[in-house]
């Protein structure tokens, strides 16, 4: 239940976004092409992500985490579920990267006993 609540809030903040570009957010779209052209980048900014969250949610239990990584999981494989969901998804692309990535997360590593 609280992943779909994860969800949910992460496709409300996909739909709030405004109508103009932004020139100083990544989009999905630049976020893809790093992944493609320079991928170390690429997976030092998803994981910089990762860790974001990470620390915000460290002492919460897990069902209130929006989700829950592996235990030594890579980089280069949070890259690789993040670019596997924005070829899965092209047409999310134009959202901002770090809202992609997010929600890459939660599909991929619900928390258990959610």
């Amino acid at each position: 239940m609280r992943s779909m609540l994860a969800v949910a809030l992460v496709l409300l903040a996909l739909n709030a976004r405004g109508d103009e570009p932004r020139e100083d957010v990544v989009d999905g779209n630049l976020l893809y092409e790093e992944l493609q052209r320079a991928p170390e980048a690429a997976a030092a900014y998803i994981l910089g992500i990762h860790d974001g969250i990470g620390v915000i949610q460290y002492h919460a239990p897990s069902e209130r985490r929006l989700f829950c990584t592996p235990i030594g999981i890579t980089g280069e494989q949070l890259a690789e579920v993040v670019r596997r969901s924005l070829e899965a998804d092209p047409m999310l692309r134009d959202y901002p990267a770090a809202i992609l990535v997010i929600r890459a997360f939660v599909l991929a590593f619900p928390c258990g006993g959610t």
